[in-house]
């Protein structure tokens, strides 16, 4: 284990004098491994794992399989995710959120877990818009990576800074802000976030987080809700912020109700309490939690200047009405209540509540990817997108594998029948689609993105 930095194991004696020792001998540990279900493609797998209680879908392994070599993980039937994190999913249930359309932002959403995370949770509002941004590229791209793997139609993509959304208005009723921190939950299961940690970065932190609140209260609606999380003990970069947030006009702290015997240690600021998971009385890592409401609006004082590359994105995503091209979609998928729109030579199949949530946003952000992506027409061909194997609503022919043939899959190898007509086929493992092959007569081709290869 890396060298604990003095500066830190201090801050932690004085602010938690009760848990710092247990929590500070807890980082020789192992972390517990955690994963949580689709909740459709998750029903059959993991079925002897204990719950996590704050997560219906949540779920403790004994120990940590390699997940790149499990097709139902490429297929979107769980996703790894930190077990404290998860309890977003209760803090959901809690809230009284608009029955019909819902707006959310999860403001900075990479890798992707609680965008995920937020489409499971709101299973019960299938006209909700889910605003999933993330800024950096490398980010954006694992973010969009997760989210085509588990495959809902109500995820909007973004890359944007979050004061470009500022010019659209208070827009949203439920924003998530899991801001970037310094890390301290995370030394456990992540020893380079100790190297990194420096009382520095620390500051600079704390001031990133008041850059993207203050958009994100600015497009808060009233009456919404603002769920902050870090992944960090520090107070700065915790209680400070929740009475930062509280020095707005209209903001209000929310307290969040869970069972004693869960372990989480409720946290005082001055604007009202929050919850912080702390090692080992939390089985999993840090994780500070606090929730507001907004009573009024207001708007935020965001100067021109820190607009970075806002502007119009006008490229239109235009609904096709019925013709031989729709005709054509329907043969291979389901439209259940969607519509199939056109955008930069590509068709999606979105709800109408996304396809004009989608157009709205263009005045001011770029949307990447709506709804579910069905593919392009290459001169006379139907190209299917990968995306489109991953959701229930296709209806391609498919072919079932075993483990072995679906590993060989993954890697991108060419397989099938001889015999098989030629034409499109999904490959799938247990009935989840992995992606397509295509048979033509000189054999077959694997259709799997390059970036979602299998690498071992």
């Amino acid at each position: 284990m890396p060298h604990i930095p003095e500066d830190w194991k201090l801050r932690l004696l004085k602010d938690f004098p009760d848990d710092a020792p247990a929590l500070l001998q807890s980082l020789s540990t192992q972390p517990p491994v955690s994963i949580r279900l689709h909740p459709i493609k998750g029903k059959n797998v993991f079925q002897q794992a204990s719950s996590i209680p704050w997560c219906k879908e949540g779920r403790y392994l004994e120990e940590r399989p390699v997940f790149a070599l499990d097709p139902l993980w490429h297929a979107g039937a769980y996703y790894v995710q930190e077990a404290s994190s998860m309890l977003i999913q209760h803090i959901l249930t809690q809230l009284i959120l608009p029955e019909k359309s819902i707006n959310v932002l999860d403001a900075c959403a990479a890798p992707g877990g609680k965008s995920t995370l937020l489409t499971a949770a709101l299973s019960q509002h299938p006209q909700a818009r889910i605003v999933c941004n993330e800024i950096l590229d490398q980010r954006y791209r694992i973010l969009e990576e997760n989210l085509i793997r588990w495959s809902d139609e109500r995820c909007i993509l973004t890359k944007e800074p979050i004061e470009n959304f500022v010019p659209l208005g208070p827009i949203f009723d439920l924003i998530l802000v899991d801001a970037p921190c310094s890390g301290e939950g995370l030394f456990r299961k992540d020893p380079n976030a100790m190297e990194e940690w420096s009382l520095k970065q620390t500051h600079h932190c704390a001031t990133t987080q008041k850059t993207i609140l203050r958009s994100a209260l600015s497009i808060l609606r009233e009456g919404g809700y603002l769920i902050y999380s870090t992944c960090t003990f520090n107070p700065m970069e915790n209680q400070e912020i929740c009475d930062w947030i509280c020095s707005h006009e209209g903001m209000k702290m929310i307290e969040i109700q869970c069972e004693e015997n869960w372990g989480w240690k409720k946290i005082e600021t001055t604007a009202g309490q929050a919850l912080q998971a702390m090692m080992p009385s939390v089985k999993g890592e840090g994780f500070f939690c606090a929730v507001f409401t907004k009573k009024q609006n207001f708007q935020a004082n965001i100067s021109s200047n820190e607009r970075k590359n806002a502007k119009n994105h006008t490229l239109p995503w235009k609904e096709l009405k019925e013709n031989t091209l729709t005709t054509v979609w329907k043969d291979i998928v389901s439209l259940e209540n969607h519509r199939i729109i056109e955008h930069a030579q590509d068709f999606y199949l979105m709800s109408a509540p996304v396809l004009h949530f989608t157009q709205m946003l263009g005045s001011s952000v770029r949307v990447r990817r709506a709804g579910l992506k069905q593919g392009r027409i290459k001169g006379k061909d139907l190209v299917p997108d990968s995306a489109l194997a991953y959701s229930h609503l296709q209806k391609i022919q498919r072919i079932e594998l075993n483990l072995d043939e679906a590993l060989r899959f993954l890697r991108r190898e060419p397989s099938g029948n001889e015999n098989s007509p030629m034409g499109w086929y999904l490959a799938s493992f247990q009935g989840l689609g992995l992606g397509y092959l295509k048979k033509h007569a000189s054999g077959w081709t694997n259709h799997l993105p390059v970036d979602f290869r299998l690498r071992m």
